[in-house]
């Protein structure tokens, strides 16, 4: 499947999903709708949230910028040290390891959402929902992404029950998601080795976007915790659609618990290079282990040595003892901290250019 192939099959989908159910059916993506703006917009701009947890806007529509980067969501990832242990560490701290040429000068990723914890100070009730949106892109920092014209982005829509049909608040263990297969196997395709990465979390209660879209009550699926949608190599048009039509879903009662604005990265040494050339510091990931969390709770997360635990599916300080915690006998130092843990694979490719 080439680029214009993802693009095509993108916009359908986006519009086949949210204009077949009477929720959006007014949509289109020439004349959006006007919407309150639970998850912002697909640019740069940050949410600013006000005392009722709803973002304000320009009279335009864009959002405010928030000053405060520890209320932003950032992404961090749990590295080695020189002596071998694994600390979680900010991208402005991380040097990249892939190596690309002019035979394979460009990255392509893919993820799989591992867990999701909300921090226990977050209150939830029985019918609480959450929607996660993860929206990967390209950028024109480099020569390769600009020689490709107009940027293209890869969403991530996940839906959450924060409650499991037992009436017990789900645990970070159940919650997974393999990214790529929404993507229909393909990867994220980020030319030049550079690009941005935004998230954002936002609560929501009762009827919730895939529960209309697909009336997921009704078959096997509705008893999942994690429900996930891709939108694959689709234009800044389609995914502003997008925003608009996930904005009706959510509707009024939602409140947005934490968003990022476009995270400019680079994944490679030589994307670093030539951004760092013209005197810029640019944040670096590299393949393993990413976590999604406040800025407030870097402090407490890189203050010791990390380990993600594959069976509880969870972040514990190595030192932690587990079998106090499992029991109950011991508090779980992270158990405030809202986070989400995704497994990312980076390789290089050439990308096509052009149609």
């Amino acid at each position: 499947m080439d680029r214009r192939e993802l693009i095509r099959k993108g916009g359908v989908a986006a519009a086949g999903l949210f204009t077949g159910t009477s929720v959006v059916s007014n949509l289109s993506a020439a004349e959006p709708v006007e919407a309150r703006p639970c998850f912002g917009r697909f640019g740069e701009d940050t949410i600013s949230f006000g005392s009722s947890g709803g973002p304000h806007s320009h009279r335009d529509g864009k959002l405010l910028q928030h000053r405060d980067l520890k209320d932003q969501f950032l992404v961090f990832q749990l590295v080695p040290s020189k002596n071998g242990k694994f600390f979680v560490r900010s991208p402005q701290e991380i040097e990249p390891d892939m190596d690309t040429n002019p035979q394979y000068p460009d990255i392509v990723l893919d993820s799989r959402l591992l867990s999701f914890q909300l921090g226990g100070d977050e209150r939830t009730e029985r019918d609480t929902r959450a929607t996660v949106r993860i929206t990967f892109g390209s950028d024109q920092n480099t020569d390769r992404s600009r020689a490709m014209g107009e940027n293209l982005y890869w969403s991530i829509t996940s839906g959450l029950h924060l409650w499991n049909t037992r009436g017990v608040r789900a645990q970070p263990r159940d919650y997974r998601a393999d990214f790529r297969q929404v993507f229909g196997n393909k990867f994220v395709e980020l030319p030049g080795g550079a690009g941005t990465l935004k998230v954002e979390i936002v609560k929501h209660r009762k009827s919730s976007w895939w529960e209309k879209a697909f009336n997921f009550a009704n078959s096997n699926a509705g008893f999942g915790l994690v429900s996930a949608l891709g939108f694959p190599g689709v234009t800044s048009r389609v995914l502003h659609f997008v925003d608009e039509a996930a904005n009706k879903f959510v509707g009024s009662n939602a409140k947005v618990l934490f968003a990022s604005r476009g995270l400019p990265l680079a994944f490679s040494k030589q994307s670093k290079q030539e951004i760092s050339s013209a005197g810029i510091r640019i944040g670096c990931l590299k393949s393993g282990i990413w976590i999604f969390a406040r800025g407030r709770d870097l402090p407490l997360l890189a203050s010791q040595e990390m380990t993600y635990d594959a069976t509880l599916r969870r972040l514990f300080p190595v030192k932690s003892n587990i079998r106090k915690i499992v029991s109950g006998k011991e508090a779980d130092p992270l158990k405030d901290v809202t986070y989400a843990v995704l497994s990312t694979r980076i390789k290089r490719r050439k990308i096509s250019i052009g149609f």
